[in-house]
């Protein structure tokens, strides 16, 4: 992968988390994704079952961002769990836009 090319990450975005304020932050955390040099894929998921099941189906190593609640990172970690994919926990989206998620994003990257 050269330098300049971007890397893929899914982001599964829970709508109902903290009143809709995943949802709300979806944006701001994608934008965050790529000015750290990602391509993000959005997902809004309709229920956990959907978000298991998109991480169940990633690539082995590839990142899989979870914006929204406990259950919900419970349910993307069950799905990246049977593929192999590497989980971000975003936390409803707090995490997300700051430095700190950046580095996140950085610091698993650099340990694949």
């Amino acid at each position: 992968m050269s330098p300049t090319q971007a890397r893929e990450v899914m982001l599964l975005v829970n709508p109902t988390s903290g009143r809709g304020r995943a949802l709300k932050l979806s944006e701001a955390t994608e934008k965050a994704l790529r000015s750290a040099g990602y391509a993000p894929t959005v997902t809004v998921t309709e229920n956990l079952e959907e978000a298991t099941e998109r991480a169940a189906h990633a690539s082995p190593g590839t990142m899989v961002a979870s914006l929204g609640g406990d259950g919900f990172l419970g349910a993307a970690a069950g799905g990246a769990r049977q593929s192999g994919a590497v989980l971000l926990p975003l936390a409803g989206g707090d995490v997300a836009t700051t430095p700190c998620g950046v580095w996140a994003c950085r610091w698993i990257q650099s340990k694949r």
